[in-house]
């Protein structure tokens, strides 16, 4: 059975040498699933979102634990490349971009001259105008610091590009990605956060329906989403929270679990140039705030003046599988109507075992047609969502309709699920 208590026992794990232990946080969720986990013995650390792993340029081998590799070392004998793999989406903005684009790139970083080289290939977009790689922790923006070139089927970071120092150093605390922009998104169309060893990037989205004690959203004006960056190497994390409106009064990064008000880890600030957007890019970190971390039990509260102990809240959590949601929540409290018999609602929409992405995933609603059931990323513009969640934009009664609502934490396994991607794992 997939519980908060058993997914918080497997994951209070922090590998050997102050590494998280990805593979381990994955595995707590029933095996990682799509989002990948320890690649084995070969020196390869997988997050959400990529993978990478390390290999020496000369005769001498990079060591590492038994769980994560040690991808920065160095010495004046050898010199040290790090390979890391990103994946780049459209969910990594705020607000999604209503995009099916996508890339794969893969990045070389060399520690005996700060160099970087690499390729991205895009999936998905005729026309994009540039592939940059920029400066900002997830949830900001940042400048571009490397523009690549285009060829015939990939974009490359050009021939002997080295990073400043302090660039190198920002892309071991996670603070650099890649962009594509196009003509029909000039601010960006997909993105990817680039994260070597050590750092985790977590996207939650956030909700009245998970505040506590919980606030129907007819009764909120404000939602939003959380980037969080964990960085044991820096010892340090950063909160980015962009939300829909600017009445914010007040945000924080708290510990405690799902239905728990929690005590005070950081406070967010507003930025000044947008006052919809809080953040707390230093926030210093000791390893029993890895593994509350690693365990679900950080989370975002956000307060307004109408709702002063907090308006919405998202759980900071790594994405379970749809095998788990489907174990979980879909086979016994929805497929017993939504049996994908007949023509109409609800069995038109099959929810069963085997059957439920290629239903939900990409499938406009009947009740609302200008919604995907599910749109990849972006739980805002998905309906099923909304029918969860309960509130005045949904048509007919919230879900599920029988045998109880989904709890806090039900609520928030379905949100980490569609903000991480809606994968078919």
């Amino acid at each position: 059975m997939f519980t908060t208590n058993s997914v918080r026992l497997l994951r209070n794990r922090v590998a050997a040498l102050g590494v998280l232990s990805l593979s381990l946080s994955l595995g707590a969720c029933g095996g990682g699933g799509g989002y990948g986990g320890s690649s084995g013995g070969g020196g390869t650390s997988c997050g959400y979102y990529g993978c990478m792993s390390s290999s020496s340029s000369s005769a001498s081998s990079v060591s590492s634990s038994s769980s994560s590799s040690s991808s920065s070392s160095s010495s004046s004998s050898s010199a040290t490349t790090a390979s890391v793999s990103v994946n780049l989406t459209p969910y990594q903005i705020y607000p999604a971009p209503n995009s099916s684009a996508s890339a794969t790139a893969s990045l070389v970083f060399d520690s005996s001259n700060s160099g970087v080289s690499g390729t991205v290939t895009v999936t998905g977009i005729s026309n994009a105008t540039a592939v940059t790689l920029n400066d900002a922790f997830a949830g900001n923006n940042g400048a571009a610091i490397v523009t690549l070139t285009a060829g015939a089927n990939s974009w490359s970071i050009p021939d002997n590009t080295v990073l400043t120092a302090d660039q190198w150093n920002d892309l071991w605390a996670g603070k650099l990605y890649l962009m594509v922009t196009s003509a029909a998104f000039p601010q960006g169309e997909i993105r990817g956060q680039v994260m070597p060893s050590g750092v985790t990037v977590i996207f939650s989205d956030i909700t009245p329906a998970l505040e506590f004690p919980a606030i129907t959203p007819s009764g909120s004006t404000i939602s939003g989403r959380a980037a969080v960056t964990v960085s044991t190497a820096a010892n340090m994390a950063a909160v980015n929270v962009n939300l829909s409106a600017n009445n914010a009064t007040g945000a924080q990064l708290l510990m405690g679990d799902y239905g728990v008000n929690g005590t005070a880890v950081a406070t967010l600030v507003v930025d000044n140039a947008n006052s919809s957007h809080w953040m707390n890019e230093g926030i210093a970190i000791t390893g029993s705030d890895v593994t509350n971390f690693t365990g679900n039990l950080w989370y975002v509260n956000v307060t307004t003046a109408a709702n002063v102990n907090g308006e919405a809240r998202a759980q900071i959590q790594a994405p379970p599988t749809l095998a788990q949601l489907q174990s979980n929540i879909f086979t016994p409290k929805c497929s017993g109507c939504h049996s994908g018999v007949g023509t109409t609602l609800p069995g038109v929409q099959n929810l069963t075992d085997g059957n439920t992405y290629t239903s939900v995933v990409g499938v406009t609603s009947i009740e609302q047609g200008s919604f995907k059931r599910i749109w990849p990323g972006d739980p805002e513009n998905s309906y099923l969502v909304h029918k969860v969640e309960g509130g005045p934009s949904i048509t007919g009664v919230q879900m599920p309709a029988a045998g109880g609502l989904l709890t806090q934490t039900q609520l928030g396994w379905i949100l980490a699920w569609v903000t991480a991607g809606a994968q078919n794992n």
